[in-house]
């Protein structure tokens, strides 16, 4: 089976004076057939919905102060099939 990797970093960053409490949502592609499978995701700490696909993050940033996560998965599909993984 082929597997098409995907990956994306993400940077939250407060220009604020103050502190900062903030909910970051992204999303994962959801399988609508058996022989398509999502797997080795990588969340950095967001919960992943498997059901709708979508990631949260709940973060507090200091003042200033920057945040980096790391959104990762692959699909895993059949060869005689072709997969566009975005």
């Amino acid at each position: 089976m082929p597997t098409g990797y995907r990956s994306w970093k993400i940077t939250a960053r407060n220009n604020k004076n103050q502190a900062i409490k903030l909910v970051l949502k992204d999303q994962i592609p959801i399988s609508t057939t058996d022989d398509i499978k999502i797997e080795d995701v990588s969340l950095d700490g967001g919960q992943w919905n498997e059901e709708t696909g979508t990631v949260i993050w709940k973060l507090t940033l200091a003042p200033k102060a920057q945040q980096e996560l790391v959104l990762k998965y692959a699909a895993k599909y059949p060869k005689d099939r072709s997969l566009f993984v975005e």
